[in-house]
């Protein structure tokens, strides 16, 4: 989960909790509890889901000299686990980079020319690179996202060019 994913759900899972304490501590008031019991209740449910929430995140590191990649270690969270690309390190991966489509070509739900087309992509459209390239089949696919429709995909790198 990336940064503003994380934070866009925290801010809706708090926006949504204090509304729910809101309307909790009104029934509880109409119903003759006090105000401080339902408030207590309700701050240990908000705590709770905001816990399990921040359990599920992991911190991701990359060296830009090796591309090996560091993951908090999910048994303790004190330790890191490593690994290393699976093909010969080419540098940065260059995420956000804009390329430009040199040509039409079909922007694809996964990284193969048998994964389903998620739409035509013209000539000098501009794309927004989204990760690091893949390799299947013999053809290095680069994950992007469609300037124009928002649509995401990948797309043979040799049929893009770094805007210049």
């Amino acid at each position: 989960m990336s940064d503003p994913e994380y934070w866009g759900l925290h801010s809706e899972l708090t926006t949504r909790i204090v509304a729910f304490v809101r309307e909790r501590e009104q029934f509880a008031i109409e119903n003759g509890r006090s105000q401080q019991d339902a408030r207590a209740t309700e701050t240990t449910v908000y705590r709770g889901i905001l816990q399990s929430v921040r359990a599920r995140l992991s911190v991701v590191y990359q060296c830009e000299q090796c591309g090996r990649v560091w993951l908090d270690n999910p048994d303790d969270g004190q330790t890191m686990q490593s690994f290393a690309p699976e093909h010969a390190w080419t540098g940065k991966f260059n995420f956000g980079e804009t390329l430009v489509a040199r040509e039409d070509v079909d922007l694809r739900g996964g990284p193969s020319h048998e994964a389903n087309v998620v739409c035509r992509v013209p000539a000098a459209t501009e794309l927004s690179r989204s990760g690091p390239a893949r390799t299947v089949g013999g053809v290095d696919w680069v994950p992007v996202t469609d300037s124009i429709t928002g649509a995401t995909g990948f797309v043979p790198v040799n049929l893009t060019e770094a805007k210049s």
